[in-house]
């Protein structure tokens, strides 16, 4: 966990599955009214905005789809962003992907298991995994490691939505 986005480089330390990057100044606010369902699509460096009736949101969609360009190589990025009213995935599971970020811009952010201290345990695949409970806040950045990380197969970051939540805006970002 830190406040310097540099750190998210630290993703590509082998003994590490979640890195988060507070963002405390600086989180777009966004008009709950104004968006709904689910949005999907695939960005370049020079892609239209997603959102263009909401310009705060876009510049940020853009500075992320930016460091998840410049962090991992990648040509595009795939962005989706989803509101949901209840927990999108309340049960601690795994993504089958290389590497996802995640940001959320209404309600509680995206929960994580440390894996360091053995307070709860989450099956996945056949192994027990053990760890402390972990959130993020709204307008942090989590960085997950997959399955699909090389060599991580097995080892993928164990995450869930919020358990308790009403309503959230989430936008998860893929390396393609």
């Amino acid at each position: 966990m830190s406040d310097d986005q540099g750190d998210l480089a630290s993703i590509f330390d082998p003994s590490l599955n979640v890195c988060v990057v507070r963002r405390r100044h600086g989180v777009p606010s966004v008009d709950m009214s104004a968006t709904h369902g689910e949005h999907w699509r695939s960005f370049g460096r020079a892609d239209e905005p997603l959102a263009s009736g909401l310009p705060s949101l876009d510049e940020d969609l853009r500075l992320l789809v930016e460091v998840l360009i410049d962090l991992t190589g990648a040509a595009e990025v795939g962005v989706r962003a989803r509101r949901t009213p209840s927990p999108m995935c309340p049960q601690f599971h795994v993504d089958h992907v290389p590497l996802r970020l995640v940001c959320t811009y209404w309600g509680p952010g995206t929960d994580w298991l440390d894996e360091s201290t053995p307070e709860t345990a989450v099956r996945s695949r056949s192994n027990v995994r053990l760890g402390r409970v972990r959130s993020a806040h709204r307008g942090d950045l989590v960085l997950l490691k997959g399955e699909s990380w090389p060599g991580n197969e097995g080892r993928g970051a164990v995450h869930r939505s919020p358990a308790h939540t009403s309503d959230r805006l989430v936008v998860s970002l893929d390396p393609l």
